[in-house]
């Protein structure tokens, strides 16, 4: 994709308004029978004559572009169309042979067609109407396909389909009217402009690629778009490449002000990676919608690329407020989550997203990426290979099913995942890592080279990558070439201790260790590390076990593994305080939790009054907020700016360490009060220190001018 500046800039002009549907039918139809001019029937020579439909995209001197779905001109076993033609509506019964051009689309079933302009023909001939933005497209608007089943000439429906379900890369409708022949034809929203490009007809239902993610493929392949890059702002407006053709600022933007970058232009800047610009954009947008929870779930997910898991949190969590029904709303919850390593509350937010929507990919994807964290990586596998059925163009899918199944030592799965990453993003060294550990712990020692050396040729230098080179030919036995590689790692990044352990066993003369662990990337979150993830997943067990020798080496080792991350700190300070009671240990072990970004719990009974029982949960603090869940399903969440005070209970908090958060709730200020406890207190107890270490952190949080 295009990157930075140039991408903007490449940008194709959208409108953000939405076409009056009835008091412009008459202007609508027209439209809509105008786009067949850009609208081309294809028959092509595979096993048989096979029938498709394109749409012209541009005109570059006497070369007309046409994209259609690959599967017209290439079947699934690879073998190519002997021969392809064309027909224009401008010229009926008229063929022209067209050319394929050779390009890569990955997992996108897209082509490209080269055609001569036909004699006499001008290119506003063969021109429709231009894209319509995604954003104008949602569950239940009405839409056209335009197609060529058994050749018939230009046929449309009288009657719309109905869109059943948009997602980012595939619009899902319901029909009676697309059959064979509609193949890599366009879908018209009711004004007639591009919504999507058909590429599967199955039963009742059609599935199209949304023409915003055509378009940025067709940019990417240097292939001209002049004649959908502008569209028209309504029914009835001007056709393109007219002056009128212009975009409009929403209503209530200012007079002379510039219009905010719609949503659609976000989300394309989201697939090509450009978090960090996206978020300018997006703090305007937000301050014109500030109820927009859609421009929150974005900016959350920007965030949680940015690896910024508190502004993260605090946008996907204003996003569940203003939509408690939107799947997309759960899950920035759920990567914002992710991305702080809370991987059971991410699975839970997953989870909340997939009942609103079961059929959104990279909920599922994330949600196996979250169970991978956690070390559950048979329902790890489930999760993805649903994700993988509904949507198999995302490499990181295909990314962490490799290092579930290297976890599970199912290295020839793990090979065959990580090379279909490979094909989607050949220009990512860490799937080279992965591929070649694969290799490597399946004693394939030569491709496992290969991939480490096409790895450092994408990332020179690299002391990851020199210090997992340097394992590799010590496995072979090449003792100096591994001597070389882990020296110059060392010296590069001293911090790698497998390195220095590595070299260590050199001088010692000892063999390498017969396994190789290696990280990498997970879905819609920062990366993180399976085997960090499966020691965590030892040293809670052996807590919850009470087996405090084990579970304190454990905590040590994770810390020794990656200091900079929160959770071996959090569960030190847990462990300080329930076994050992050492409320110094514990508070500098949290405090160590809290400066990495972490979230630190402690158990409380919250009491109801009015002669209620209380209910027993834990109380989760992090630098973003402050939140209680019971086991009887009892949930709040505060913001520090919402926490009017926190302290000790006047009478009961000498006597049982209670204390209140007092907090707004529905534009109103309740107090909310608790009882210090710990892990294996079977009842309350006087735990007045540990309340006012509690306090002492919230307190503290609120003054430091967290959101």
């Amino acid at each position: 994709m295009v990157a930075g500046r140039e991408r903007l800039t490449a940008a194709i002009v959208v409108a953000v308004t939405f076409c009056p549907a009835f008091s412009a039918a008459q202007d609508a139809d027209a439209q809509r029978e105008r786009a067949k001019n850009g609208i081309v029937m294809i028959r092509s020579q595979l096993r048989a004559q096979e029938a498709g439909a394109g749409t012209v995209v541009g005109v570059s001197g006497q070369d007309v572009y046409i994209v259609t779905a690959k599967h017209v001109v290439d079947d699934t076993r690879g073998a190519k169309a002997t021969k392809v033609e064309v027909q224009f509506k401008a010229r009926p019964s008229e063929w022209y042979e067209a050319k394929v051009l050779e390009r890569e689309a990955g997992a996108y079933d897209v082509a490209v067609l080269r055609v001569l302009l036909p004699p006499g023909l001008r290119p506003e001939q063969v021109a429709g109407l231009g894209s319509a933005p995604q954003a104008s497209i949602s569950r239940g608007t009405d839409v056209y396909a335009v197609g060529f089943p058994e050749f018939k000439e230009w046929s449309g429906p009288v009657a719309p389909d109905k869109v059943s379900a948009v997602r980012r890369e595939n619009i899902t409708v319901q029909s009676v009217f697309v059959r064979p022949g509609h193949s890599g034809g366009p879908l018209l929203d009711s004004c007639g402009r591009l919504s999507g490009m058909i590429y599967e007809v199955s039963g009742p239902e059609a599935y199209a690629l949304p023409f915003d993610v055509v378009l940025d493929l067709l940019k990417e392949w240097s292939v001209p778009t002049t004649l959908v890059a502008v569209q028209s702002n309504a029914c009835g407006g001007a056709p393109v490449g007219t002056a009128a053709a212009t975009t409009t600022a929403p209503a209530g933007t200012p007079a002379g002000a510039p219009a905010p970058t719609p949503v659609t232009e976000v989300r394309r800047m989201h697939r090509d990676q450009q978090w960090r610009e996206s978020i300018p954009i997006l703090n305007r947008l937000i301050s014109a919608q500030p109820n927009n929870a859609e421009l929150f779930a974005l900016r959350s997910h920007a965030y949680s690329h940015l690896e910024l898991p508190t502004e993260a949190l605090a946008d996907a969590q204003r996003a569940v407020q203003l939509a408690p029904k939107s799947a997309e709303a759960y899950l920035r919850r759920g990567e914002a989550k992710h991305g702080d390593q809370r991987f059971v509350e991410a699975v839970a937010d997953y989870d909340k997203s997939i009942d609103i929507d079961r059929n959104d990919a990279e909920a599922w994807g994330n949600k196996g990426s979250a169970l991978a964290g956690l070390g559950q990586n048979n329902k790890a596998l489930e999760a993805l290979n649903r994700a993988l059925d509904l949507q198999k163009n995302r490499y990181e899918f295909w990314s962490v099913r490799a290092q579930v199944h290297a976890a599970l030592k199912n290295y020839t799965a793990a090979i065959s995942d990580s090379t279909q990453a490979i094909q989607l993003r050949p220009s990512d060294s860490s799937l080279y890592i992965l591929r070649a550990t694969a290799y490597a712990n399946a004693s394939q020692f030569d491709p496992a080279l290969d991939d480490a050396n096409q790895a450092l040729k994408l990332n020179p230098d690299d002391p990851d990558i020199l210090g997992l080179r340097g394992n590799i030919y010590m496995l072979q036995g090449r003792r100096a070439a591994a001597r070389e590689d882990l020296t110059h790692a060392i010296r590069r990044k001293p911090a790698l201790t497998y390195v220095s352990d590595l070299l260590k066993k050199l001088d010692a003369n000892e063999p390498a260790a017969g396994t190789i662990e290696s990280p990498g990337p997970t879905t819609g979150a920062p990366s993180q590390s399976l085997g960090y993830a499966r020691t965590l997943d030892d040293a809670v067990t052996a807590i919850r076990n009470q087996r405090t020798a084990e579970a304190n080496e454990l905590l040590d080792q994770l810390i020794r593994m990656n200091a900079d991350r929160s959770e071996a700190w959090s569960l030190k300070g847990t462990l300080a305080l329930s076994v050992g009671g050492n409320l110094a240990a514990a508070h500098e072990n949290f405090e160590n939790a809290l400066a990495r970004g972490g979230t630190i719990y402690f158990p409380v009974a919250h009491d109801h009054g009015n002669e209620q029982p209380p209910c027993f949960g834990s109380l989760a603090i992090n630098r973003a907020s402050l939140g209680y869940s019971s086991e009887g399903g009892h949930r709040y969440d505060w913001r520090y700016a919402d926490v009017a005070e926190a302290d000790m209970n006047k009478l009961y908090g000498v006597l049982l360490g209670m204390f209140h958060v007092r907090a707004q709730a529905d534009r109103r200020t309740v107090s909310y009060n608790f009882a210090a406890m710990r892990y294996g207190d079977p009842r309350v107890v006087e735990r007045t220190a540990d309340a006012q270490m509690i306090v002492g952190f919230i307190n503290r949080l609120r003054q430091a001018g967290n959101p």
